[in-house]
């Protein structure tokens, strides 16, 4: 029986993408601005101050097109939240700033460009798994 379900478990992490199993957010960015977008649960400057998203996160350029800037191991999103279905916020960087002011500064003076705040599983479906900055 055990067997049987960590046989289950394993097929189903294998999932390709579909419409029931999505693995990335995507970005596309119409500005004229290099940025960093990266997802957040407590961004605000008194809290845990997290890495910088330039160790972690994907330089989005002008005009990048579906860029992928977010996944968790290869699991659906799904499935994440259905564990766990507590919004996070996605935060839109400026890439110089990012590059040049120090990571405490930032986060202190809350320096980014825009907030989409409270993202669910139904606002990832709304926006077809891609966020389009601005």
């Amino acid at each position: 029986m055990v067997q049987c379900l960590l046989t289950a478990l394993m097929a189903f992490r294998c999932n390709k993408e579909s419409v029931d199993c999505h693995k990335n957010i995507k970005a596309s960015n119409n500005s004229d601005k290099a940025v960093y977008i990266e997802g957040y649960r407590d961004f605000t400057p008194n809290g845990y101050p997290g890495p910088s998203p330039i160790s972690n996160a994907i330089r989005v350029n002008p005009g990048d097109q579906n860029i992928r800037i977010m996944g968790f191991r290869g699991e659906c999103f799904e499935v994440l939240y259905a564990y766990d279905p507590t919004p996070f916020d996605l935060i839109v960087f400026d890439a110089e700033v990012i590059e040049n002011v120090p990571w405490a500064e930032v986060r202190k003076q809350q320096l980014y460009i825009k907030k989409y705040e409270n993202i669910t599983l139904d606002t990832l479906r709304k926006w077809n798994w891609s966020v389009v900055y601005p």
